[in-house]
């Protein structure tokens, strides 16, 4: 009997022991999952915190850290997508961006970013699929009517076009790529005059700052239309506002040469003032030593 009752006992306490065990298993697994939770976390947080400390390399560190914990971690996807996006890393934001617009497809705002990313890298059918998925959530959205209309002109979708964009600046006249689609339609169609009017309405230039991309876009609605006195007022308004530039300083340079006759002491100056830019490039002190032996 007592060798039965201890064995029985012996069995009672193997038991507890596997039992005891399991559940300590069962704890550390919940611990590790807990802790790695918490790492995740705290490495999206970190880096949310250099994003605004205007440390986007060690932000971009701390993201990835927090996707190796869990590679299905959509914040750490967006803040990714976002950081690439702004640094110019527009392929490499492109794929983070898709996996959140998987995750959540009522997300508008990603929407509208793949089709501003895509659209950028002229992977233009796909832009016109991101920002059909843009229309479906909001019909009416502005910046959704201007990329779709964008992508249906590069398609050849000239009609549809251009009512979107219309439809688009009627809701946000400060919208440039719906501008700059109907002032690159009347370009087209051989009228930069009034293409030239698309671009003068837009309220961005209506303000002391301006809008460079608009006044680029409008020196070459110039140079198309030749007109001589307007290209050189315009180039010396962007050299003022962006002395530094050295593809506008070049560019007046140039203006002044094309005169008839040609300026040579405003051509110099606009050489003197590049060369005087990057004193330890020989580059264009030399343009300027060429200009006068020439």
């Amino acid at each position: 009997m007592l060798v039965g009752h201890a064995a029985g006992r012996g069995v009672r306490t193997a038991r507890r022991v596997r039992s005891l065990l399991t559940g300590i298993a069962a704890l550390a697994v919940l611990a590790a999952c807990d802790s790695a939770e918490e790492r995740k976390q705290s490495h999206y947080e970190s880096g949310v915190a250099l994003v605004e400390a205007g440390e986007p390399d060690k932000a971009l560190l701390e993201f990835t850290n927090a996707l190796r914990i869990d590679d299905e971690f959509v914040p750490a996807h967006e803040a990714l997508g976002r950081l690439h996006a702004d640094e110019g890393r527009l392929g490499k934001a492109l794929g983070h961006l898709e996996i959140v617009a998987d995750a959540r497809p009522e997300d508008l705002e990603t929407r509208l970013e793949l089709a501003r990313i895509l659209l950028e890298l002229r992977t233009i059918e796909r832009a016109r699929t991101a920002s059909d998925a843009a229309l479906a959530l909001a019909p009416e959205n502005p910046e959704a009517l201007a990329l779709r209309a964008a992508a249906g002109m590069l398609l050849g979708e000239t009609e549809a076009a251009l009512e979107g964009s219309r439809r688009a600046l009627e809701a946000d006249p400060s919208l440039k790529l719906a501008r700059l689609t109907l002032a690159a339609e009347r370009l087209r169609a051989d009228e930069p005059e009034a293409a030239l009017a698309i671009i003068d309405a837009a309220p961005q230039l209506q303000t002391p700052g301006g809008d460079v991309e608009l006044e680029l876009v409008r020196v070459r609605v110039l140079e198309r239309m030749e007109d001589r006195e307007g290209l050189g007022e315009a180039l010396r308004g962007l050299v003022e506002r962006q002395p530094e530039e050295a593809g506008l300083r070049l560019a007046l340079a140039r203006w002044h040469m094309q005169g008839d006759p040609p300026d040579l002491d405003g051509a110099e100056a606009e050489l003197r003032a590049l060369a005087a830019l990057s004193p330890e490039d020989p580059g264009p002190k030399l343009q300027v030593v060429g200009f006068l032996r020439g």
